[in-house]
């Protein structure tokens, strides 16, 4: 009975992994102007968010972990990955390989560049964002 349930489990989380990777690769294989539009809104209105609320870092922590701060550099990351695919056009190579989940460890080269610097661009702004909001916090 417990091995059924484990295995169960274990079908389960590798269903979930497989799904989380699909869409990955889906958002990074288009260079569509909504997908670009639709993380920019997000990160915008994370960042109204932010800035009007009295909610600081340490409240924000306390009611909901680090998962602000992980939503935050994700939509970070796609905003700056499928950006850098409308300044700069990428090539059939690039276009046509979808071999790994946030395209760090990919078998295309200039799309691994890509994807480090998108999540420098990313870790650096999700710094500033927290930087921001733990400010917030020594005002109060």
């Amino acid at each position: 009975m417990l091995k059924q349930v484990l295995q169960i489990f274990k079908g389960y989380e590798n269903a979930k992994g497989e799904a989380i990777e699909q869409t990955v690769n889906y958002l990074e294989a288009k260079n569509h102007l909504m997908y670009f539009v639709l993380f920019l809104a997000i990160t915008l209105y994370e960042w109204f968010v932010a800035i009007f609320p009295t909610v600081g870092l340490e409240e924000l922590f306390n009611l909901y972990g680090f998962y602000p701060i992980g939503i935050f550099f994700i939509t970070s990351y796609f905003l700056f990955f499928i950006g850098s695919k409308l300044l700069f056009k990428p090539t059939e190579e690039e276009v046509s390989d979808d071999t790994s989940r946030f395209a760090l460890f990919s078998a295309c080269r200039r799309r691994e560049r890509r994807s480090f610097v998108s999540v420098f661009l990313s870790i650096f702004h999700t710094l500033i964002f927290v930087l921001y909001l733990v400010s917030k916090d020594l005002k109060q």
